[in-house]
């Protein structure tokens, strides 16, 4: 019989030099390129956390960083055997 376990969650400290990178990253990445049109669209400091969480992803997947011009919107990364991943996070300290 399947017994459900909830999943576990990555947790990946920002708060040393690299984790700071990362940070600074999103943060230009979101002046640069918030999304304001559509009505599914999170307020800037949730966008911001996605665009962080997107970038740590990227990075620890040793992926290029996003590409603005052409990043899809219906889907974060493209693995290279074509799976489409979205990735989500929580937002908080």
């Amino acid at each position: 019989m399947y017994i459900y376990r909830p999943p576990t969650p990555i947790v990946i400290k920002l708060t040393d030099e690299w984790g700071f990178s990362m940070r600074q990253k999103a943060a230009e990445y979101m002046v640069a390129n918030r999304n304001v049109t559509g009505a599914e669209r999170g307020t800037a400091e949730q966008q911001g956390f996605g665009a962080l969480a997107e970038i740590v992803i990227r990075n620890k997947l040793g992926m290029p960083e996003i590409n603005p011009q052409e990043h899809p919107l219906a889907y974060d990364l493209l693995t290279p055997s074509g799976i489409k991943v979205d990735v989500k996070c929580r937002g908080g300290s």
